[in-house]
């Protein structure tokens, strides 16, 4: 039987990775997919650095039996709507909402398909501060001309369906069903962690959004606590001004490590004792899931869809507008002994393997994308 075609959108694809969060749900999505679907992807020959990839550009490159990418290299704007008007694919799946060449023009010169619109967490509160009269405005003009009219959302949780319908009330159906996430390791170590000690890691894209200064501030007067820093400079400006010279003094107690591979992030984390992360914003966080999946506590904010993890002994959530509570929810953790510590970790890691082997969110991505004539 002739598979259905899936027609997936996105700026950035496999192998950029320096986008963050959507590159990886997408390449966790489209293993997923092959099984039961032809699923081609449109997307740009460059990372978010705009560093060119090591691709064939402006072709279609056969990864499996039922996976292809054409990489484009930003031909002009007429070529790529002519393009877009051949492709005939049964769904399209449109990742984010500001784009023009992967958002605004597959919504103009959509054929009679299923349309479906992920916004990646772009309409969350924390997001949408970041040139934010700009975001409303083209929100705004969107619903006067009922850009997305007549289409699907895919929200990966209740709180981005409740987004959704604020900036675009007018919404046809919202389906919520979670990322896929990576698989749980086979089996944890755990740190020989002391009492007293406490080694963090951070490992995100760095942006004013993820509030990385605020994490050094919290850190920089605790006794026994360090910090490893990783992920792509996303806003050099925020890096500059609000991080490095925090760094230049905390040379003792945290370090900028570098980018990490989306193949190497699971390895890096076990090599610490718990995940941190003060983000404004997340609509699913990758790293914070893959923590839990090497047994790692998480230490996070209340932006997160990770909900009361001191109840259920997989981390803490934290206030990030309170510095106290910030550092009295670092202290614990470095206060823990052995023993204590090493129940958190095997309570993330059969957490983690809670989450993963939920039976209906593959189901629900079936309905998804689930086409009627």
């Amino acid at each position: 039987m002739m598979k259905n075609e899936i027609l997936i959108f996105y700026d950035w694809y496999t192998p950029a990775f320096k986008a963050g969060g959507p590159i990886q749900s997408l390449n966790n999505l489209v293993a997923y997919l092959e099984k039961d679907y032809q699923v081609k992807i449109l997307c740009s020959n460059k990372d978010n650095d705009n560093s060119i990839l090591n691709v064939e550009s402006n072709s279609w490159t056969q990864i499996s039996a039922s996976i292809s990418i054409w990489y484009n290299d930003e031909t002009s704007i007429f070529k790529w709507i002519k393009f877009i008007k051949q492709q005939n694919s049964k769904v399209w799946y449109l990742n984010g909402i500001y784009s023009l060449r992967y958002n605004i023009i597959p919504i103009i010169f959509k054929p009679k398909s299923k349309v479906i619109i992920a916004p990646r967490g772009m309409l969350q509160a924390g997001a949408l501060s970041n040139k934010k009269f700009k975001k409303y405005i083209y929100l705004f003009l969107l619903n006067i001309f009922g850009g997305f009219k007549n289409v699907f959302w895919h929200a990966t949780d209740e709180q981005e369906a409740l987004d959704i319908k604020k900036w675009f009330p007018k919404s046809n159906e919202i389906f919520v069903v979670s990322n896929i996430p990576k698989t749980p390791v086979t089996s944890i170590t755990i740190p020989e962690k002391k009492q007293g000690v406490l080694n963090l890691i951070y490992l995100s894209l760095i942006s004013e959004k993820k509030n990385l200064h605020l994490l050094l501030k919290s850190i920089q007067d605790l006794k026994g606590v360090t910090l490893d820093i990783y992920g792509p400079i996303k806003d050099r400006n925020y890096w500059e001004r609000k991080c490095k010279p925090l760094l230049n003094e905390m040379q003792n107690i945290a370090k900028y490590k570098g980018e990490v591979e989306p193949i190497n992030v699971q390895n890096t984390i076990a090599r610490y004792d718990a995940f941190i992360l003060l983000t404004s914003g997340e609509n699913f966080g990758h790293a914070i899931y893959e923590s839990l999946s090497v047994g790692r506590p998480i230490l996070i904010s209340n932006f997160t869809p990770w909900s009361n993890l001191k109840e259920k002994k997989c981390g803490i959530n934290l206030d990030i507008n309170n510095s106290t509570e910030i550092k009295k929810g670092i202290e614990y953790f470095r206060d823990l002994d052995y023993e204590n510590f090493k129940k958190y970790c095997l309570n993330t890691y059969e957490f983690s393997k809670d989450f993963y082997y939920k039976k209906d969110i593959l189901n629900k991505y079936k309905e998804l994308f689930k086409f009627e004539k």
